[in-house]
C-alpha cells in the first residue's frame, strides 16, 4: 500500500512538471481545477432485492491533462436516508477519475476505494441462523462511469452509475455488489487569471 502511494505521488509530480515545462510564458495562469457535485442517489443494495434512496456529494481536484484526457482525484460520500425494509448503506470513497471533453459533453470513468457500512433494519440472519447481524463495515471497491453536460459556464448536470463491492458475512460469497445511480449537478470553480 505504501509503495503504491509513493508511485502515485511520483506520477503526479512528473505530470505536473511536464505541464509546467510545456507552458512557457502563458498569457493566462491557471489556478487549481476544482469542482464540487451533489445529487440524489437511487441504490440497489445487492441484498434481497433491497433499494435505498439517498444523496451523494463530492469534490474533484484536476490533474494535468494527459493527451486528450483530463485525470482528477475524486472524493465522494453517499448517505441513504430511506432504507426500505432490508438494509441501509453509506460510504466514503476516494480515487481516480478520467474524463474527455467533447464540446459541452464530458463522459468519464472512475475507480474508487474506501469504507462502507451496512445497517440491517430488522437484523439479518447469520449463515448458521444462530444470531442476527445489526451492522457490518467493510472496505469498498467501486468502478463506475458517467457523463456531465455543461449548461452554463462552470455549471453542469451529471449522471453516473457505480458498482460497489462490499464485504459482508451475511452472504455465502462474503460480498455483495451494490449499484447506485446518481443524478445531480456539478460546479467548476474558475481560478484562472490574466498576466498583464
Amino acid at each position: 500500500m505504501r509503495r503504491t502511494a509513493q508511485a502515485i505521488y511520483v506520477l503526479i509530480v512528473m505530470l505536473m512538471a511536464g505541464r509546467a515545462f510545456a507552458q512557457a510564458a502563458p498569457a493566462v495562469t491557471h489556478g487549481p481545477d476544482i469542482s464540487v457535485f451533489s445529487g440524489m442517489t437511487g441504490l440497489l443494495t445487492g441484498l434481497s432485492s433491497a433499494k435505498n434512496l439517498g444523496t451523494t456529494a463530492g469534490v474533484d481536484i484536476g490533474l494535468p491533462y494527459l493527451f486528450d484526457f483530463h485525470p482528477s482525484l475524486e472524493g465522494r460520500a453517499t448517505y441513504s436516508f430511506y432504507n426500505g425494509q432490508v438494509d441501509r448503506q453509506k460510504n466514503a470513497l476516494g480515487g481516480f477519475k478520467a474524463s474527455r471533453r467533447l464540446g459541452r459533453f464530458s463522459p468519464y470513468g472512475d475507480l474508487l476505494f474506501g469504507r462502507g457500512e451496512m445497517y440491517y433494519r430488522k437484523g439479518y440472519p447469520s449463515l448458521s441462523h444462530s444470531f442476527l447481524y445489526l451492522r457490518t463495515t467493510s472496505w469498498v471497491v467501486s468502478p463506475g462511469f458517467g457523463a456531465a453536460y455543461e449548461v452554463s459556464r462552470g455549471l453542469s448536470v451529471k449522471a453516473d452509475i457505480q458498482f460497489e463491492n462490499y464485504g459482508t458475512p451475511v452472504t455465502e460469497s462474503g460480498h455483495i455488489w451494490a449499484v447506485p445511480l446518481t443524478l445531480g449537478f456539478a460546479y467548476r470553480f474558475d481560478f484562472d487569471r490574466r498576466v498583464w
